[in-house]
């Protein structure tokens, strides 16, 4: 490579590693895997029923994510959703109680999920649906925050099966 195309492709790389740089929560740490969704049981209902599909989250020891509602309207509180159809239709999910949570030196007392929640998610049944397995597709919307810095919101999307005997 010419001494010329040598010093742009340093430069270049230099600009992208300071761009990195302001952009990341943690200098130096990849993006942390801060909430992931387990794996969701069957939820079973019969037509014109209302199901209920419990998704249960972990959160990384350390993180928490702001719960719904947030104890501000200026925090990012958790988001699920699961897609309706002709045959489902998706109500508002369950939300459980956030845990009072305080920032090292600050005053603020923040409504957190931390740990394992599970978020109860009711999905009412057409009367004519038919019997078998159904999958529906959802959404877990979140900001994560250590005690030092939130990062960027983030999107979880999961499959949920409904069975209808």
């Amino acid at each position: 490579m010419e001494a010329g195309k040598r010093i742009v492709v340093v430069i270049a790389l230099a600009l992208v590693g300071l761009l990195n740089c302001g952009t990341s929560a943690h200098p130096g740490m990849d993006d942390p895997v801060t909430l992931v969704v387990a794996p969701i049981d069957t939820a079973t209902a019969a037509p014109g029923d209302t199901a209920l599909v419990m998704v249960p989250l972990r959160i990384t020891p350390g993180y928490h994510v702001n719960a719904n509602p947030a104890s501000s309207e200026d925090y990012i509180p958790i988001e699920a959703r699961l897609d309706s159809s002709a045959e489902f239709h998706a109500l508002k999910p369950e939300y459980p109680n956030g845990k009072a949570h305080t920032l090292e030196g600050g005053d603020d007392t923040l409504l957190v999920y931390n740990g394992s929640v599970t978020i109860p998610m009711p999905i009412v049944v057409d009367k004519d649906v038919k019997h078998g397995m159904h999958r529906l597709e959802g959404t877990i919307e979140f900001q994560a925050c250590d005690d030092r810095v939130c990062f960027m919101p983030e999107e979880r999307h999961f499959s949920a099966v409904i069975r209808i005997p």
